[in-house]
């Protein structure tokens, strides 16, 4: 293979233990379209479960689609870069794609930090129409995850902006452009996935003690903090992008360390948004669920079921909803009202009243 004389200059000569033949992009591709097919199935999971429900969109779910939305535009990225030789060893690219390579990196942090915004603000539109605004320190902590959400994106952003005088020199930097200013990309990167995973962890735990009031049995609440703690798993991939991020700093071989760095940016967006949605579109499972088990039961008694069964069964289904769903009173939250229902939409499941002629209750 020869080897691109201005590649060797920039970056030195191969070390030995080197296998110049080593490629990374089928895996990319499989990792990277597995997670978003999946990603994108959850958000579709959700709609349907809104319109079952009969209930509108709302700005948790406008913020998910969005993410949706840039989270692909991560995968493309990934694709664009595998083109131009991310996956590969540096050494076995040419000068012609080295800047498209310092272009593609540049333009995916701004698209990954948008997806990753509209994902937290998916998850705080979601608490906030949960458990409404009740409540001095539930207000406060709605505040401070929104203001350092929106605060971490926006001083990301301005590093990007601020990165090089002429911007330009971020992509021309092997260049010998000697008028440029730059401050150190690199640790600009660093700097902001670092705060990235403190911050997605008190995203977690901020409904915490809104489900612990929950008038619910205490394995009902275990069960709601484990579902919405699957979150953690994002956590774990944005541990995993700075684990490569900081090797990328650390390392010659730009395109060979990059692979990773892409992989886990697309992966950590898409396990984020399968995970905000699955407190919604769960209760769909339980329902399609339930009906499965109500069919089969007819099948096996040859006939139709009868008034009793079919009471113990809304009654299950009813139950169900309640208790995984969340739609729910908090205690010490919100009035109940005439039509039965939280402020903001949240639909009341948990308490069911008994009138002359009906019970009320809906799902989420």
């Amino acid at each position: 293979m020869e080897l691109d004389p201005f590649i060797i200059v920039v970056f030195g000569p191969p070390p030995p233990t080197v296998n110049l033949a080593e490629d990374r992009t089928v895996g990319s591709y499989f990792a990277v379209g597995f997670l978003l097919s999946i990603a994108f199935v959850s958000v579709v999971l959700r709609i349907v479960a809104r319109i079952t429900a009969r209930l509108g969109l709302m700005a948790d779910d406008y913020f998910i689609i969005a993410a949706l939305v840039f989270s692909i535009g991560t995968a493309a990225a990934t694709v664009a870069g595998n083109i131009f030789g991310i996956g590969t060893h540096v050494w076995t690219i040419s000068k012609s794609d080295l800047i498209p390579i310092l272009k593609i990196t540049y333009s995916y942090t701004i698209i990954y930090t948008v997806a990753i915004l509209c994902i937290k603000l998916s998850l705080l539109c979601f608490y906030y129409r949960l458990f409404g605004m009740f409540g001095n320190f539930w207000r406060m902590s709605l505040f401070l995850g929104g203001f350092l959400t929106v605060g971490h994106t926006i001083s990301a952003w301005i590093s990007l902006a601020i990165m090089c005088r002429p911007i330009s020199a971020i992509w021309d930097q092997y260049l010998g452009i000697v008028q440029a200013k730059c401050i150190d990309i690199k640790a600009a990167y660093i700097s902001y996935a670092s705060i990235n995973i403190p911050l997605d962890i008190l995203i977690l735990v901020i409904p915490i003690p809104q489900i612990l009031k929950l008038q619910m049995s205490m394995r009902k609440k275990l069960q709601i903090c484990t579902l919405f703690s699957l979150g953690s798993f994002a956590c774990i991939a944005g541990i995993a992008r700075l684990f490569y991020l900081v090797k990328y700093t650390q390392e010659v071989d730009l395109a060979w360390t990059l692979s990773p760095v892409g992989i886990w940016s697309s992966v950590e967006p898409s396990i984020a948004i399968l995970t905000a949605c699955l407190p919604i579109i769960y209760p769909l499972f339980l329902r399609w669920g339930g009906k499965l088990r109500s069919v089969k039961s007819t099948e096996a008694t040859e006939g139709y079921p009868s008034r009793r069964q079919e009471y113990r069964e809304n009654r299950r289904l009813r139950r169900d909803d309640d208790e995984i769903a969340l739609a729910s009173f908090a205690d010490g939250g919100p009035p109940e009202r005439s039509d039965h229902t939280l402020p903001y939409g949240v639909v009341v499941q948990h308490s069911i009243k008994q009138s002359n002629s009906f019970q009320v209750g809906e799902a989420i």
